[in-house]
């Protein structure tokens, strides 16, 4: 009889609050586009677009934040927020624009991520969003002539090729050429020393070489053809 009674305060006692939460709309991150699939420290990426869907009955107004956090990381961080206020009606989807956004190695580590996204304000989040980011530090870019551990690649600038050595001989079997935005340009399976540029725009590119003794080099090159 003194546990019915119990049970009978208790479900009084926070039913308000119980159905408040129920009264609370409920977002969910539903897409996540332009986030780059490699990034750079230093480099602010713009153009991400969030999507995020109302999918309770209930409207939802008011501040609203994204937070986002790496599987390899203790901290979370905040992609966006909005502090004048939002609006999504029930049952819709608005999308937010994300600029100059900056990777830190206090939020990725050095090589592959995955980060979850998730809505934050005063509702209720029905799921979180998973991606995949390859971070790359500052400390991993270094002059443009690479000769350290043996390896050099050259001409910086180059017009239509790029040459790469290694001291011991052992060749590449993997090579990436990557935008300063994180796009991947050219991403080729090969043992060749000379890699074609000839198909690139001018500008500023990144090199990563993935050599058969497992060792991987990543620099800063200029292409100045095209």
């Amino acid at each position: 009889m003194k546990k019915a009674i119990l049970i009978f305060f208790l479900s009084v006692l926070f039913q308000p609050l119980i159905t408040k939460a129920q009264n609370l709309p409920e977002l969910r991150i539903t897409q996540l586009i332009n986030f780059p699939d490699t990034a750079y420290e230093g480099v602010a990426y713009n153009n991400i677009t969030a999507v995020i869907t109302n999918i309770s009955t209930v409207p939802f107004q008011g501040s609203l934040s994204i937070a986002y956090a790496s599987d390899s990381m203790n901290n979370v961080g905040l992609i966006y927020f909005n502090a004048t206020g939002s609006f999504i009606p029930a049952g819709g989807s608005s999308t937010y624009l994300i600029n100059n956004f900056l990777f830190s190695p206090n939020y990725f580590r050095t090589s592959d991520n995955i980060v979850v996204v998730w809505p934050v304000g005063n509702f209720r989040t029905a799921d979180s969003l998973q991606t995949q980011v390859f971070f790359v530090p500052l400390s991993a870019l270094g002059t443009n002539e690479l000769t350290d551990q043996g390896i050099s690649i050259w001409p910086n600038p180059t017009i239509d090729q790029i040459h790469i050595s290694k001291a011991d001989n052992i060749g590449s079997e993997r090579v990436r050429i990557l935008a300063m935005n994180g796009a991947v340009i050219l991403d080729q399976q090969t043992d060749d020393s000379t890699i074609d540029l000839s198909n690139l725009k001018k500008g500023m590119y990144i090199i990563e070489i993935r050599f058969k003794d497992a060792v991987i080099h990543r620099r800063k090159f200029i292409h100045s053809g095209n």
